[in-house]
């Protein structure tokens, strides 16, 4: 339910833009047109506003928590880009989770 709720709110935050669902947990948005920072900025943004949103279930609050990679490097390619995202989506759990990296 969290998934799906997540998933739905994901895309229309991101609604003008393409998002995919990479595996059970994991997303994917292409931005195309919006520059390393602009993307950062959109996605931290978006980090914020999940984080006061509180499921109830079964009579208990759960709060949604996600990290994520940037990547902007177009010289790479979609594969190249999609690697160095999930390096740094990695990163972002391996350092605490709850939080963006990118190139800034």
């Amino acid at each position: 339910h969290i998934i799906k709720s997540f998933a739905q709110g994901l895309s229309a935050r991101f609604k003008m833009f393409t998002t995919t669902r990479l595996s059970d947990a994991t997303f994917g948005l292409l931005l195309p047109g919006i520059n390393h920072n602009q993307a950062m900025t959109l996605i931290e943004t978006f980090l914020e506003q999940m984080q006061e949103v509180v499921f109830e279930i079964e009579g208990h609050e759960v709060m949604v928590q996600f990290s994520a990679g940037v990547s902007s490097d177009i010289e790479q390619g979609f594969e190249g880009q999609l690697e160095i995202a999930v390096s740094r989506l990695n990163l972002a759990i391996e350092q605490g989770r709850n939080q963006v990296k990118g190139e800034r």
